[in-house]
């Protein structure tokens, strides 16, 4: 797979990714904005050392890429951002490699757990009695599979609707509104084998 100049190609676990709380908020930060491991070492209060080394792991891991460099004092400053993927139609989805595929899921489920764990951290996540998480394992047939197809796109269209009426309600107002990360999926579970 092709990579863009100032990225790697991925070469790490998803796990392993996100496996460090420092590393899990870096890359929490970097799906906001664009920022270098001082500025984020400075915002979280961390050693920059620490910063820089978990920064690099994610870039080695193709979850973030660079996006500029600067000079500063004799050596070159890197800004990096978390590589985002556009939304796909089921076209381009089908068009796209299995290799491909599996990179865009990665990255994404590596933002989500990225999140996850800072909201957690932070005690965000639970701070809430209505937050939601569900885990739901089941078995479809493949009209099931695409009666959830449906459901998941018409969950995601009303998700940018609320998202839209809510941006125009605090449009007026002084009230910032509600930081949240809304994530859609569903997906196909490797069958287990069965003990004989």
């Amino acid at each position: 797979m092709a990579t863009k100049k100032g990225t790697k190609k991925s070469e790490m676990t998803l796990g392993a990714l996100v496996a460090h709380p420092l590393r899990s908020q870096c890359l929490t930060l970097l799906a906001d904005r664009t920022a270098s491991p001082a500025e984020i070492s400075i915002e979280l209060g961390e050693n920059l050392g620490n910063v820089s080394y978990h920064v690099r792991k994610l870039w080695k891991g193709g979850a973030v890429e660079i996006v500029e460099e600067k000079p500063v004092r004799g050596a070159m400053e890197h800004f990096y951002r978390a590589v985002t993927r556009p939304l796909f139609t089921d076209e381009q989805i089908a068009a796209a490699s299995l290799e491909d595929r599996a990179v865009f899921a990665k990255q994404a489920l590596a933002l989500l757990a990225a999140n996850a764990t800072s909201s957690l951290e932070d005690q965000t996540f639970v701070a809430r009695p209505d937050f939601h998480v569900t885990r739901v394992p089941a078995r479809v047939d493949e009209s099931g599979w695409r009666e959830m197809r449906d459901l998941f796109e018409q969950t995601l269209e009303r998700v940018f609707e609320i998202q839209n009426a809510s941006a125009d309600r605090l449009r007026d107002t002084d009230d910032a509104g509600i930081p949240i990360v809304a994530f859609n999926t569903f997906f196909e579970m490797p069958e287990r084998k069965k003990a004989e």
